[in-house]
């Protein structure tokens, strides 16, 4: 397939040949992806959504396939519904993974009420982003998530005097394990979440310490100085398995009640009950949890007899499995008319075989399937998404493709997780999708070790191990404060016997209420080259105004060895050997590659409930590469400016409604483009949205080059939801382009159609249905 064109795009074809590849990422930026690509993995831009349930406070944390940066929400306040600002770390990643302009994550309930619908929408705007809709007005924030692959939205009563921040614990890479009784509510879930045991055998020494540190700390409770208790039991607890740990845990509990944090102590409480059911002691921690469940309002668990016959909640809710997913077809449609007229040249007598072009004739269907089980010794999550695209035009045929295949387990009492399976991660030196495994250990709360290894996927119909690619690494992080995670880590890359890479690095994330820093450094010791220099923040201010900006610097594309076969006529590195040797390989990769270099900054300010504001300026330059091998050299981009204006309006005139403004302009070498886009978003009904949008452009030549373009886009979706899981939606529009390329006229014309539909399906022990029956309705989400 090919990607329809956009704002200037027909001229970009011609002039962006003389520049390298890498000013993709951030022309992204001022052009709407609209299809997949025909090689690239497409998968869906979401992961998922998990909920965190506490009295008159819920969280949702919304998960993304690739690394997301916060850059604000409106409404700051209270409202029916949400939208959430996000921008992609990696652009380049972000597009390969946006088969459609808008996706969808399933319809919940929670305790607050239903969540109508979460939609990820990147057309129109600045950033794109993820929209909400709630069937109730709520108290609603919004936040960056701890493993910068998510966001974070506490949704709460109006009524609630207490603070829900949008913290989400267990989210991050350095607190992914679930522990058996996580905790469902309370003012800190970070300082609840129940502590690690370190596997083995305490020693004499370590047992001593123990019962030590329980006797001060109930000398500290009855001091009133519950903090100190908190912290010397939570340490305490991180000894082995003794004598002591039984008391140290429900004496945490304890303080932690006492403290004024009911649901800090609940979590204590399950967590105890889940790991001694038949306990001598359990009988008086299901009273104690009864009671911190009464003062919370909650209906309390039936007491169980010290056989453990009859489950109590704190271990149900352990034992089970639930299924979730979609299913989807789109199809999608693109035509172009075009007509040239020189005055200057001789009519010609053959016509044009590109007067009438079909770009796309495509059916996509597709499926992501979502299963998880848990029990009392570990959870385990599996996800498979896979697309078929059946050209109708006979080109590529049919293209199946499986963008993630994998088995997630955690096992709590040995604080290890394990993924198996084609996979995605942007961290500890891997570059995104892979066929292979990871295993992380989190000795303690303070430190893990990890170890991956695999086949990198650059195509979603790559076998494993295709052309002989394969990489394995190690790494280990800290987490020395709360907040702040740093690993370091060493990754080698090769093709048969061909070094690709070897590199070592270090990753670093700080987050707290305000701020939110994303750090990452990747040196090749093999090339003597730094591939990657990162630097990423977000500042929230107290009325909710968001500075965010940036530094990059990276190889584009990538430093590898396999970079070598940039236009030459070999199919992989075995073939390229036969001519040429390693060393001549090594240097004709660093001469395809080029310095990308960016900077941006940006704010972010809402002026009330109902309007926001955003304003962005990026800088580029893009280097030149040098000729060898027979491959002449590419010209480097120079200095090149974007600027960008925006406006949103939401909840104007009907609850859900949104007005989207935006002014953009690019100062590049060879052009200047100008761009107006407006978009509005207006519910009918409940189940009936139309979201028309127009966008003007403009596109000038320097330097001498001859070249106007005038463009008018407009277009209009349908998007009608028949139930809360069945959806449908249909966009129409055109492209109209004007061109004045010296003394000749072009005129294009693209005709765009899009039309699918979406099926989502949940499934647990407490719906009323078994899969795969489609028409049943579940009675919890």
């Amino acid at each position: 397939m090919q990607r329809r064109l956009t704002v200037g795009a027909h001229f970009e074809r011609a002039a962006v040949r003389k520049v390298c590849l890498a000013s993709a990422v951030t022309a992204a930026a001022f052009t709407s992806p609209i299809s997949a690509s025909a090689e690239p993995v497409v998968d869906r831009a979401l992961s998922d959504v998990q909920v965190l349930e506490g009295k008159g406070c819920v969280r949702l944390r919304i998960g993304f396939n690739f690394r997301v940066r916060y850059s604000g929400h409106i409404p700051t306040g209270k409202g029916g519904s949400l939208a959430v600002q996000v921008r992609a770390v990696d652009r380049i990643a972000a597009l390969s993974m946006s088969q459609l302009k808008r996706e969808a994550l399933r319809p919940l309930s929670t305790s607050l009420g239903n969540v109508r619908s979460i939609e990820y929408d990147v057309a129109g705007g600045l950033n794109p982003r993820v929209l909400f809709e709630f069937d109730r007005a709520l108290a609603i924030d919004a936040a960056q998530g701890a493993d910068f692959t998510s966001i974070v939205v506490s949704l709460a009563d109006p009524r609630r005097k207490a603070a829900c921040p949008p913290v989400f614990p267990g989210a991050g890479s350095w607190q992914t394990s679930v522990s058996p009784a996580a905790p469902t509510g309370g003012s800190d879930p970070f300082a609840s979440a129940p502590v690690r045991r370190r596997k083995g055998k305490a020693t004499a020494k370590q047992v001593r310490a123990v019962g030590a540190a329980i006797d001060e700390s109930r000398a500290a409770i009855k001091k009133g100085r519950h903090a100190e208790a908190i912290d010397k039991l939570r340490n305490a607890l991180e000894t082995p398995e003794n004598k002591y740990t039984r008391e140290a845990q429900e004496l945490l509990g304890t303080a932690y009640l006492k403290s004024g944090d009911p649901a800090s102590a609940r979590a204590q409480f399950e967590d105890y009950l889940a790991r001694y059911p038949a306990d001598e002691d359990s009988r008086r921690v299901r009273q104690r949890l009864r009671g911190v469940l009464t003062a919370l309002g909650e209906p309390p668990p039936k007491l169980k007899s010290a056989d453990g016959r009859n489950d109590s909640a704190a271990s149900r809710r352990h034992k089970g499995w639930s299924v979730s997913g979609s299913v989807s077809q789109f199809y999608l449609r693109n035509d172009s008319f075009r007509s040239i007229r020189d005055p200057s040249l001789p009519p010609q007598a053959n016509p044009d075989p590109d007067e009438h072009r079909v770009h796309q004739n495509t059916l996509l269907s597709g499926l992501d399937v979502s299963a998880s089980w848990s029990n009392s010794v570990a959870r385990h999550k599996f996800r498979f998404s896979g697309t078929e695209e059946h050209d109708f035009s006979g080109e590529d045929g049919e293209i199946v493709g499986i963008a993630a295949l994998y088995l997630d387990s955690t096992f709590y009492d040995y604080n290890v997780d394990v993924r198996l399976g084609r996979q995605t991660q942007s961290a500890n030196g891997v570059l995104g999708r892979f066929d292979g495994a990871e295993i992380v250990w989190r000795a303690s709360d303070l430190v893990r070790y990890g170890l991956v290894g695999g086949s990198p996927v650059w195509s979603r119909r790559d076998e494993p191990f295709r052309d002989g690619k394969y990489f394995y690494g190690g790494n280990v992080g800290f987490t020395p404060v709360q907040g702040l995670d740093i690993s370091l880590y060493a990754l080698e890359q090769r093709v048969d016997d061909l070094i690709d890479r070897r590199a070592v690095g270090s990753d670093l994330r700080y987050l707290s209420p305000n701020l939110s820093v994303f750090a990452t450094l990747d040196y090749d010791i093999h090339f003597s080259e730094v591939n990657l220099a990162l630097l990423n923040a977000s500042w929230t201010l107290p009325d909710k105004t968001v500075v965010y900006g940036a530094v990059d610097h990276r190889k584009s594309p990538f430093l590898t060895s396999w970079a070598a076969l940039q236009g030459q006529p070999f199919l992989t590195l075995y073939d390229m050997l036969k001519q040429h040797s390693e060393d001549e390989i090594y240097h004709f990769a660093v001469d395809r590659t080029a310095d990308y270099n960016s900077a941006s900054l940006g704010v972010s300010h809402p002026f009330n409930d109902h309007w926001q504001a955003t304003l962005d300026v990026t800088w580029t330059n893009v280097s030149e590469t040098r000729t060898s091998g027979g491959i002449l050299g590419q010209q480097g981009t120079g200095d090149e400016f974007y600027y960008s204006a925006q406006l949103i309006g939401t909840n104007l005139t009907a609850e859900g409604d949104m007005l989207i403004a935006a002014l953009r302009m690019a100062d590049r070498k060879l052009t200047d483009l100008y761009v107006l886009d407006a978009q509005v978003r207006y519910p009918l009904t409940d189940k009936l949205r139309v979201s028309p949008r127009l966008r003007l452009g403009y596109l000038t030549g320097n330097e001498g080059l001859d070249l106007t373009e005038y463009t008018v886009q407009p277009s209009i979706l349908i998007d009608y939801s028949l139930t809360r899981d069945w959806h449908f939606e249909a966009e129409i529009g055109t492209n109209w382009t004007h061109r004045l390329n010296g003394t000749a006229t072009e005129d294009n014309t693209e005709l765009f159609f899009t039309a699918g539909y979406r099926y989502d399906f949940y499934a647990d022990p407490q719906s009323n249905c078994v899969l795969p029956v489609l028409s049943c309705q579940q009675q919890k989400r």
